[in-house]
């Protein structure tokens, strides 16, 4: 019997700086094993990042890389 994960998405304000900030970005969210899909939608520096996922908390450690490379990153309510 095969499980049938759920996807969740969570939408996160990211503040990155130019073309390179986004590939950065990109390349944490193509190579993670949990995030199904995601979506950029940008606005001059504000970006709104929509990820989706099939474990909560993997979103955790998704912020914190992207915290790490000096980009703010926070949870917007959904």
């Amino acid at each position: 019997n095969d499980l049938i994960a759920e996807i969740m998405a969570f939408v996160f304000s990211v503040y990155l700086r130019g073309k390179k900030g986004i590939e950065s970005v990109a390349e944490i969210l193509d190579g993670h094993p949990q995030v199904i899909n995601w979506s950029l939608e940008v606005n001059g520096l504000k970006r709104t990042l929509k990820i989706e996922v099939v474990d909560r908390a993997s979103t955790y450690g998704i912020v914190e890389c992207i915290r790490i490379m000096g980009y703010d990153c926070e949870q917007l309510d959904s």
